[in-house]
């Protein structure tokens, strides 16, 4: 499922269901807490997914906006710093619903609005 949306490496892929964790040291814990990311469905770090238990199809759906980001993380370096420099640096400038990033995993995972 994750190679649908250009993922290489899909035996790297960690998935974790549940409580989806945040950052808890300053500057970075202020930053999502300031662009409304305090309580996210799902979060991409490497190869690791963090996603809330939902209905199944809501599940596979919220599987591909991560595994999306995780194809980002990858074209950005594959270095943790600069692909959250960027994705923030995205949200800051368009917001949530218009970065970049954003507008491409949803694309990627079939979500529309």
């Amino acid at each position: 499922m994750a190679a649908k949306v250009g993922v290489k490496h899909t035996e790297l892929i960690q998935i974790c269901i549940g409580p989806v964790p945040m950052p808890q040291e300053d500057p970075l814990r202020t930053a999502v807490l300031n662009l409304g990311l305090g309580n996210p469905e799902g979060l991409a770090i490497g190869y690791s997914l963090f996603l809330k238990r939902g209905p199944k199809g809501q599940n596979d759906i919220l599987f591909l906006h991560e595994c999306a980001h995780l194809v980002q993380f990858g074209e950005s370096g594959g270095r943790l710093r600069p692909f959250i420099e960027e994705y923030l640096g995205q949200l800051l400038k368009d917001g949530y619903l218009h970065s970049k990033w954003e507008v491409e995993a949803r694309r990627m995972g079939g979500i529309t609005f």
